[in-house]
């Protein structure tokens, strides 16, 4: 069996008790975050069997990706399985590498001084999620976010203003993978001036190249770190009048599609290099929001046979915080690797909800707790 197909709806990670509201895939993908300023997260998580991944072992990536997201529409009258099929099987066309994802054995020194390639059944292997149109990994999750998006505004007959926020990539990945949509979406992308981060030229480059042909995609400079400009973003989206006044939505880590699709990179990957489904996998993850570390953790939940290592530069508040237990504001230092300079991870509260067993109430105070000055886990929560 593929695995239970019963309802799986979204909640907020920021609610708890029985009259905690749950939504369906599509309204969780329209709203972006939750009404009460909470991050969505599955209600419950079905359980992937070893069979089942033994049988998505022979899917292409686009079909593996599309098989996942299924599990996540019972229920919702908005999303058939054969539209998942449409969306995820017409994404990836611009892709530079016919896989979409490829998975390489990587060569490192063995202890006798000489090199070895490890090939697919040990040593290391590196997984190459950079072949989309903006030579960044977000381009996955946003192509399948993108014409997830258009499917359901289109059906509707409405329209959302896309607010982002991006500290290097998300931005331009974003508004490549929303050309030609000015029909259902406008969009606008904030992002740190040189001198208050470590964008590079390029980067800003390529986001500023996008606009002049498509008028509905508008990109503004700010004068802050990345961590900054998430603060009046958030606030906009916890504005319920303005929120829905103004027809907000995301593409940034926030939205369900980009967690999940980013769950099913981790799935291809394991099944790269063990195809029978069986043995663990140690996954080296960089982290800056912690999107990815989050999708990690949804993947194991799945039943993923799998170790995450979560990695920061300098801004390591995210390594502060899981394993010492305590966080505190401070501000973002710049690095070479500028998508990764953030001090508020905005995931963890993901990946708090996940570590307290789906609690909340916990979690919704840990978030006041920071707020006040300091976030202080209990140990139970510490690595």
């Amino acid at each position: 069996p593929i695995a239970d197909r019963v309802t799986m709806p979204f909640v907020s990670v920021l609610s708890d008790g029985r009259k905690r509201r749950s939504y369906t895939f599509s309204e969780a993908v329209l709203l972006g975050w939750a009404p009460n300023g909470g991050m969505f997260w599955p209600e419950s998580v079905p359980h992937l069997d070893p069979a089942t991944l033994r049988e998505w072992a022979a899917l292409p990536y686009a079909s593996l990706c599309a098989e996942l997201l299924k599990l996540f529409i019972s229920g919702d009258k908005e999303m058939t399985a054969s539209d998942i099929d449409s969306i995820c099987h017409g994404t990836f066309e611009r892709f530079g590498s016919a896989s979409t994802v490829e998975v390489r054995p990587l060569s490192v020194p063995s202890a006798a001084g000489r090199s070895s390639s490890g090939g697919f059944d040990d040593g290391y292997h590196v997984c190459e999620l950079w072949h989309g149109p903006t030579l960044a990994f977000k381009d996955l999750g946003m192509a399948v976010l993108a014409r997830t998006l258009g499917h359901l505004l289109r059906k509707r007959g409405e329209r959302l203003t896309l607010l982002v926020g991006t500290s290097g990539d998300t931005g331009s990945a974003a508004m490549e993978a929303m050309r030609g949509m000015g029909d259902v979406v406008r969009m606008v992308v904030l992002y740190p001036l040189q001198g208050y981060s470590a964008i590079t030229p390029t980067q800003e480059a390529q986001m500023a190249a996008v606009p002049p042909g498509e008028p509905h995609i508008h990109l503004v400079g700010v004068e802050g770190s990345s961590d900054e400009l998430d603060v009046p973003m958030e606030a906009c989206f916890r504005d319920a009048d303005f929120r829905t006044s103004h027809g907000l939505g995301t593409v940034n880590s926030v939205n369900i599609v980009r967690l999940l699709v980013q769950a099913a990179n981790f799935i291809y990957a394991y099944l790269c290099v063990r195809p029978s489904a069986s043995g663990d996998v140690e996954f080296a993850i960089p982290c800056g929001a912690a999107g990815q570390l989050a999708s990690g953790l949804l993947a194991v939940a799945l039943g993923l046979p799998a170790r995450l290592i979560g990695g920061t530069n300098r801004n390591d508040a995210l390594h502060r915080v899981l394993s010492g237990g305590l966080l505190r504001p401070s501000r973002a230092k710049k690095t070479v690797s500028p998508s990764m300079d953030i001090q508020m991870p905005y995931n963890l509260w993901r990946i708090l909800y996940f570590a307290s067993r789906g609690d909340g109430a916990a979690v919704r105070r840990w978030r006041s707790d920071l707020a006040a000055g300091a976030l202080r886990l209990p140990g139970d929560i510490v690595l």
